[in-house]
């Protein structure tokens, strides 16, 4: 297969709606923290990528782990 390059293909508009989480980052305090389900390899790798985001988005640290069957969420900073 070759790839073939384009000019002048005007770029797609960003989809500026604003998507919200279920997670409640934005409401936690110093040590608050909620269960975001039942612990699996997915959710830790898709509660990472929020916990990634709401820290430089908020400017506040956030941690998880395993607790029995689920994976809690704590705000540590």
């Amino acid at each position: 297969m070759e790839i073939k390059i384009d000019s002048g293909i005007p770029i797609p508009k960003r989809n500026s709606s604003k998507k919200k989480t279920i997670y409640p980052f934005e409401g936690l305090r110093i040590n608050d923290s909620f269960i975001a389900g039942e612990y699996s390899e997915d959710l830790v790798n898709k509660i990472n990528g929020h916990i990634f985001y709401y820290s430089k988005k908020l400017g506040c640290k956030f941690s998880s782990r395993k607790v029995g069957d689920n994976l809690r969420v704590w705000r540590t900073e």
